[in-house]
């Protein structure tokens, strides 16, 4: 049995059968934070749609990960990588659909361990707090907070593996 949910995922560079499932509404920042962790080094496992099977298990997903206008501000390395990309206009500007295998980026395995969760809301200011054993509730302004979400989101899921 097989279920998707609404969320972005990327395996850890230190455990790549491990993933982290970045949940939240559209527009909380799930795609500019996804790129920020793959430029970091974790491998991709989906962006936007992520199938779930047996409960913890996530499959990779490949379709293209939406690239806004705004995205780019945060992540300019993508801007070569969009001449190929179809495009479509969206109320918030233009969105590119990137296939992540024209990306330079690590892809996870076929099926990854879901290991954490990790909730997103945008907000001014930048918080990571834990709400579960392997939860935690972002805030944060994506196009001001992505490198500090990863570099904390990192020490913080790797601290709680033990590893």
């Amino acid at each position: 049995m097989v279920r998707t949910v609404h969320a972005s995922a990327a395996s850890a560079p230190w455990a790549p059968d491990q993933a982290v499932l970045l949940h939240g509404p559209s527009l909380a920042g799930k795609s500019v934070l996804l790129l920020e962790l793959l430029r970091a080094g974790w491998g991709f496992v989906s962006d936007d749609t992520v199938p779930i099977e047996r409960e913890r298990r996530l499959l990779s997903y490949r379709r293209p990960i939406g690239v806004r206008e705004r995205t780019l501000d945060v992540h300019p390395w993508l801007r070569p990588f969009l001449a190929a990309a179809p495009s479509f206009r969206t109320p918030t500007g233009t969105t590119w659909a990137v296939h992540p295998a024209a990306l330079p980026v690590r892809r996870a395995p076929e099926r990854t361990e879901w290991s954490w969760t990790v909730v997103l809301s945008h907000a001014a200011e930048f918080e990571l707090h834990r709400i579960g054993e392997h939860s935690w509730r972002l805030a944060f302004d994506p196009a001001r907070h992505a490198r500090q979400a990863v570099a904390e989101l990192s020490t913080t899921l790797t601290a709680s593996t033990g590893t």
